[in-house]
């Protein structure tokens, strides 16, 4: 029986083939794109098993007879990554594919975290709430600035790399927004970079209580922002018109 990498290498595989066969220039190019996304499905999928290997061996290790909680959480983000990709690859809505893996990140995380995705106008200067966060933080957040001197998502998006604000309240820099913090309930954000071949995004990651950042809370986000790229790039790849 073949495993979930070795039949996504085969779709992957088949696309490559039938971009050989078309004569047509972007025909191909769709062929070629949606091989390479089934390949980073596949990489991002055995990831995913190298994890669920290494907490089952620890689970053996400690001579426990029932989940841990981590291999619990594990599990409820296959699901969830694989349903995304789903609705992902057969057309579904960028707000609904991100949304199943904002509540499967949200639940990995725990203690009540909130993620919420956002993504850039085409131009690459501002930045537009996608899923995640109520209707009023959306709004007021709407078109926020990516750049050097902005924050959080802002400032993750213009470097490509993790802005991590343990507590929002002991940071200068969010003054002009503790009082959004406060309103929508959050001490701690941390946002984390998306890039995909035809626009940029970010992911966000916002706790009640004041939370740093663990390597291992690190090592997940990276697998959240890796699966929404492949959600993204499908998207607007099957729009067309980068909306």
């Amino acid at each position: 029986m073949r495993t979930k990498q070795e039949i996504l290498r085969v779709h992957a595989e088949e696309c490559f083939r039938r971009a050989g066969l078309v004569t047509d220039s972007l025909l191909r190019h769709d062929f070629l794109n949606l091989a390479a996304q089934w390949l980073e499905m596949a990489a991002a999928q055995q990831e995913l098993e190298m994890w669920r290997e290494r907490l089952t061996m620890s689970r053996r290790a400690q001579g426990s007879t029932t989940l841990p909680e981590t291999l619990i959480k594990f599990q409820a983000w296959r699901r969830g990554q694989g349903n995304a990709l789903e609705v992902a690859m057969l057309g579904g809505k960028l707000e609904t594919a991100l949304g199943v893996l904002t509540r499967a990140a949200s639940e990995v995380i725990g203690n009540g975290a909130r993620a919420a995705f956002y993504i850039a106008n085409p131009a690459g200067t501002t930045l537009h709430h996608v899923v995640g966060m109520p209707p009023g933080y959306a709004e007021a957040v709407d078109g926020f600035k990516i750049g050097a001197d902005s924050l959080a998502c802002g400032l993750a998006t213009h470097t490509g790399q993790p802005v991590l604000t343990a507590d929002v309240t002991a940071d200068a820099r969010w003054e002009p927004w503790r009082s959004m913090a406060d309103k929508f309930d959050y001490r701690g954000c941390w946002s984390f970079p998306i890039r995909t071949s035809t626009r940029t995004a970010s992911l966000a990651i916002y706790s009640r209580d004041p939370r740093a950042a663990t390597t291992s809370d690190v090592a997940f986000a990276e697998l959240v922002t890796r699966s929404a790229a492949i959600v993204i790039e499908r998207h607007i790849h099957s729009n067309g018109s980068g909306s």
